[in-house]
């Protein structure tokens, strides 16, 4: 029965705006550019699908988004592990579709075809660091979320700072860990498109490391104290 909490959920109305919201922040950024200026460097095709801070905003209180639903889940025999994996499946099914999408809108805006393939290899890369790094910072702060007879609205959690603080980590962490192949995919892109995606086969490779080394962090975190999660995301009374 634990094994259910596998498959992507049917998000609530809350966490739907939630996506939204982060998808609207985390990629318009790249389009207000090309769309403004359609002369734009084509090569903005190769970071259209980063979305870094888009699966940060989404997932990085995931825990939080669900409050005491988790309850459900642990009393049906989840475990940290199935909890944890649980969120990474949800993150990547709704997240890389945007991911793909991305660098092909912007090729038809700039005309920057040659630069999609690695363009989605970046993306890839992205999505699966960031969605590792999401679930990380889930399970070491989450947040409860407030009760609202809105279930549209996020109310205001009391505890800003703290998510402010686990936003600007995972920032961080994904910028560290994502520098060394963005440096080599933008001096490859200077020589030529083929270059560029031969640079860009590292995206991936970190990705799934930072997901490997963040869902084990995660894992061994949250593996025994799934009842203190529970309280830690369940909204006082």
């Amino acid at each position: 029965m634990a094994e259910r909490t596998l498959r992507t959920k049917v998000r609530t109305p809350r966490q739907a705006v939630n996506t939204i919201s982060a998808l609207a922040i985390g990629a318009g950024v790249f389009l207000i550019g090309p769309v403004l200026d359609p002369s734009a460097d084509p090569r903005i095709v190769l970071v259209g699908g980063v979305l870094h801070f888009a699966v940060l905003f989404d997932g990085n209180n995931a825990f939080g988004m669900d409050g005491p639903a988790v309850w459900a889940e642990v009393c049906a025999g989840a475990d940290g592990r199935t909890l944890v994996r649980g969120k990474v499946v949800s993150s990547l099914a709704v997240m890389t579709v945007p991911a793909l999408v991305l660098p092909v809108v912007l090729a038809v805006l700039t005309g920057g075809w040659q630069w999609v393939v690695a363009g989605w290899l970046v993306a890839f890369g992205s999505v699966l660091g960031a969605s590792g790094v999401a679930v990380a910072s889930a399970t070491l702060a989450p947040v409860a979320m407030p009760d609202s007879p809105n279930p549209l609205a996020a109310g205001d959690t009391g505890q800003g700072c703290v998510a402010g603080l686990a936003l600007t980590a995972c920032m961080t962490v994904l910028a560290i860990t994502s520098l060394p192949v963005g440096i080599a995919v933008y001096l490859a892109s200077g020589s030529s498109a083929s270059w560029a995606t031969l640079a860009a086969l590292g995206a991936p490779l970190v990705g799934a490391l930072v997901l490997w080394a963040a869902v084990s962090l995660a894992v061994a975190r949250l593996s025994g104290n799934e009842d203190r999660l529970i309280e830690l995301v369940t909204p006082a009374r």
